[in-house]
């Protein structure tokens, strides 16, 4: 009786003590906000571990005509910031993506040009050292129009590149993913056409035995005035082989005009998926099988975000208990604050809320990483009057116990 009795004590203090630990939240260890002086709008974080590179594009607002160029900060895991550098040609350079390499070194990614005919718009890429010096710097055109959106690297230092790319005749793009060597080479390239105008969001590079899985994830907008059965936006999803080769490809579509998609890896594909419905902005989370030996992905779970109205997704990225975390913005235009939220064995949890944190009149998060102590840096946009600042934010994120190993998939066993 009493060792029966001493187990339901003892099951009853691992049930309360799993409750409570599910719901702490996240608290800001420190916060940064850098003004350029001039206006800054959009962002991406990476971090080698310990230190935190934030980029991001300015606009130049004293010259007759406006030019952009990219700003790179590093701050060290304490939230000091170790060095700044305009990367700033007097020409239209706009920055999408940053990662950091085993060295240290630091990737960026963006295009430059107008987009007109003498100026066409090409893919832009640099790498930097770990004290910000040029190592090199390189342009790439794939078509009248190529842009960049997503950078990363795979296991053996190659550079891998998300975009979009259109030709002059019918401005409509399509899917690009090239990949080049650590010193900007391009090695080979591959377009993906969906039948429609498809611009990239996002791209995911999983590690495995036979090399990289490779995933990218576009919007699909159907084209004016030809005929498709999908009459509003959506998210397409490709998966390619290390080769470049495409294995599937796959269309997502909801009630709703789907405005953006990012993906992570959780032992499966997961994609956030930002919706304009009648009621505002929404987000929507979906999960699905890799589509490994041939087959088409199997949808696992989907779920929608309700914590907040007119929210959207930004960033996403998987943290060490196997839980997605999501960041970007919710609120009316103008009024914005940032927003993250964990998503764990189909509940969500809100982590950062402008009810909590504000920085500014009009917040919003647009990246997100973790560093080596399993802290998630958040970068962001703050306004106040009229004028943006770069907003850097370090949280503290709740402990949670792994997943066991049955949830991961059988090639990382």
């Amino acid at each position: 009786m009493k060792k029966n009795h001493l187990i339901t004590i003892l099951l009853t203090a691992i049930a309360l003590f799993a409750a409570l630990s599910c719901s702490r939240q996240a608290h800001v260890l420190w916060q940064r906000r850098f003004d350029t002086g001039n206006a800054d709008f959009g962002s991406s974080v990476a971090t080698d571990g310990r230190d935190i590179v934030v980029g991001t594009t300015r606009r130049d607002t004293l010259t007759v005509r406006q030019h952009t160029g990219w700003q790179l900060l590093r701050y060290d895991q304490s939230g000091n910031l170790a060095w700044q550098h305009a990367f700033d040609r007097g020409r239209f350079d706009s920055l999408a993506d940053i990662a950091v390499a085993a060295d240290h070194d630091i990737i960026a990614l963006g295009h430059t040009g107008y987009g007109t005919a003498l100026d066409p718009t090409r893919l832009l890429l640099a790498r930097f050292s770990a004290k910000g010096d040029v190592k090199w710097q390189k342009e790439y055109q794939f078509g009248s129009i190529t842009k960049g959106v997503a950078v990363r690297l795979d296991t053996i230092g190659r550079i891998w590149v998300c975009g979009s790319v259109a030709t002059a005749s019918d401005r409509a793009s399509d899917l690009l993913v090239a990949r080049f060597d650590s010193l900007g080479n391009l090695l080979d390239s591959v377009t993906v056409d969906f039948g429609a105008d498809e611009t990239g969001q996002d791209l995911l590079l999983v590690p495995s035995r036979v090399g990289a899985l490779v995933f990218v994830a576009g919007l699909r907008t159907p084209l004016p005035g030809k005929p498709d059965t999908l009459k509003t936006g959506s998210i397409a999803v490709v998966r390619l082989d290390p080769d470049l080769h495409e294995m599937w490809r796959w269309v997502y579509h909801w009630a709703g005009d789907g405005l953006s998609g990012q993906l992570s890896w959780q032992g499966a594909v997961c994609l956030a998926v930002t919706l304009r419905k009648d009621s505002g902005v929404a987000t929507h989370l979906v999960e699905h099988s890799s589509g490994d030996a041939g087959y088409y992905p199997q949808t696992n779970q989907e779920a929608d975000y309700a914590g907040a109205s007119n929210a959207n997704c930004a960033g996403l990225v998987r943290d060490r208990s196997g839980a997605i975390l999501g960041v970007g913005a919710y609120g009316p235009n103008g009024q914005q604050r940032c927003l993250g939220w964990r998503y764990f064995r189909g509940k969500f949890t809100d982590f950062l809320s402008g009810s909590k944190y504000a920085a500014g009149a009009n917040d919003r998060a647009d990246a997100l990483a973790l560093d080596a102590d399993g802290n998630l840096v958040v970068s962001g946009v703050s306004e106040t009057g009229g004028k943006a600042s770069i907003l850097l934010l370090k949280l503290a994120l709740p402990r949670h116990k792994p997943p066991p190993d049955l949830w991961l998939p059988n090639m990382y066993r």
